[in-house]
């Protein structure tokens, strides 16, 4: 396979590490794995080791990207998780105005929550604290367009 961009480096000869990250970050399609590929390389510079070297650390560099997009999956799954239980945005949880799918409003609540869910995982946190839970008799009334009546 003949790849014309590869002309770029002599045969045999050890390229400068930022040239190296440079063409690699053009060629590697994922953002992440660009980034931590040219960080890598960046950081240990050439110390006159040879290809094998640069191999082991593409190795490494591919090993560390596999770990971090398997973090950010196992991220992204408990952000979901949380949001469902507490019925809020799985985007934002209400934080971000601009998110395209509740623009800050998804805050916990907003949403049905998943009540049995919600009572197992904040039980006993809420009993630790010598608290206890007890079902309303109705609905918490809307006071906030209540006025009050001042007496002088």
């Amino acid at each position: 396979m003949n790849d014309p961009g590869m002309n770029d480096l002599n045969v045999g000869a050890v390229p400068d590490m930022q040239h190296l990250a440079t063409m690699l970050a053009e060629r590697v399609s994922d953002p992440i794995a660009a980034a931590v590929i040219g960080s890598m390389l960046t950081q240990r510079g050439t110390g006159g080791a040879g290809s094998g070297s640069h191999e082991r650390e593409l190795q490494q560099a591919h090993g560390e990207v596999q770990r971090l997009r398997a973090a950010l999956s196992a991220a992204d799954a408990m952000a979901a998780y949380v949001a469902d239980t507490f019925g809020a945005c799985p985007a934002c949880w209400g934080l971000n105005r601009f998110c395209s799918r509740c623009h800050g409003h998804g805050t916990p609540g907003r949403a049905e929550p998943n009540g049995e869910v919600l009572l197992a995982w904040v039980e006993p946190a809420i009993t630790r604290l010598g608290l206890q839970l007890v079902p309303a008799a109705q609905p918490t009334p809307d006071w906030s367009n209540v006025q009050r009546e001042t007496t002088e």
